[in-house]
């Protein structure tokens, strides 16, 4: 797929994102090279998001597996968001906790991941 096209199709896909989140991801802590300890940096940024139940593609069958007694949701994110399962986003007042990132092309148009909310 060639830039031009890539990118008409990145501003399709995020029109469709109608909700804005707050994405928080934890990045670990590490040595300061002095012998002591970095403590983990906390970053929050606000993206573009659309929270609907998990599907059922084979990927995410086998997550759900894992967490078999909650509801869980599928958030999909414009390409390049970070992501992580230490993360939270909060959406709309809902706060969803982060439990798997879906597995996506290298040029994937946007980043998928497993979460569940914190009222259930």
């Amino acid at each position: 797929m060639n830039t031009a096209t890539r990118k008409r199709i990145q501003r399709s896909v995020n029109r469709l994102l109608v909700d804005t989140a707050s994405n928080t991801v934890t990045t670990p802590g590490g040595s300061d090279g002095a012998g002591g300890e970095l403590p983990p940096v906390e970053t929050t940024t606000t993206v573009k998001v659309d929270v609907a139940p998990l599907g059922n593609t084979p990927e995410e069958r086998l997550i759900a597996e894992q967490f078999a007694a909650l509801t869980l949701w599928k958030l999909t994110f414009p390409a390049g968001t970070t992501v992580d399962e230490s993360g939270t986003v909060e959406v709309n007042g809902q706060t969803y906790e982060i439990k798997a990132v879906l597995d996506g092309e290298s040029d994937s148009i946007f980043v998928q991941a497993v979460a569940t909310r914190n009222d259930q």
